[in-house]
């Protein structure tokens, strides 16, 4: 399982780093939601190109508190996942970096009843068993 985009949006901060950017894989048609005022960045290698995107918006981040920054993960499978990274000074969340963030996340979800109601137990179980094949799809390959 490989990344093939990585879409960005930095909520909060300094005005002109509150803009969106959609990383994507070489060859790859990308999806745009919502806003972006960057981007696409091609790249062979998306998640270097994450991590110093988060490293250059963490300088401003705040040392206490956070900066809030909805993402989207999409991967050659098909596979999505998104969620809002809690950016604080050195662009890293509860002192996680973007990738290690993700994948603690996911995780949690994975070991946990669903802390919000799912339509139904059946829903869930399909959503916990996707959660599932990204974890070991992507960190276990």
């Amino acid at each position: 399982m490989k990344l093939t985009q990585v879409s960005l949006n930095r909520a909060e901060g300094p005005h002109n780093q509150c803009y969106g950017v959609v990383f994507s894989a070489l060859r790859n048609e990308p999806v745009f939601e919502g806003r972006y005022g960057a981007g696409p960045v091609f790249t062979n290698d998306i998640e270097s190109a994450v991590l110093d995107m988060m490293r250059e918006w963490g300088e401003t981040a705040p040392r206490r508190g956070y900066d809030k920054v909805d993402f989207k993960v999409y991967w050659d499978t098909g596979h999505s996942y998104e969620g809002r990274f809690d950016m604080s000074f050195g662009g890293l969340d509860a002192e996680l970096s973007f990738f290690d963030s993700l994948r603690s996340r996911i995780s949690y979800q994975v070991e946990v009843a669903p802390p919000w109601p799912f339509p139904s137990q059946e829903k869930w179980v399909e959503h916990l068993m996707y959660l599932k094949e990204i974890l070991e799809g992507y960190w276990q390959a």
